[in-house]
């Protein structure tokens, strides 16, 4: 579902604005033909 975080480079980046964000805003991804449930996780707070 979620890209795995083992070596992502969100998480190994040196500047960890963007992962802050995904943790603090949330994420989504779209349906597709493939996946036709749209999928969220939920914004920490």
């Amino acid at each position: 579902m979620f890209p795995s975080v083992v070596g992502n480079p969100m998480v190994t980046q040196a500047n960890p604005d963007s992962l802050v964000a995904v943790i603090l805003d949330g994420a989504r991804l779209p349906s597709t033909a493939s996946a036709p449930m749209p999928l969220a996780l939920p914004p920490f707070g």
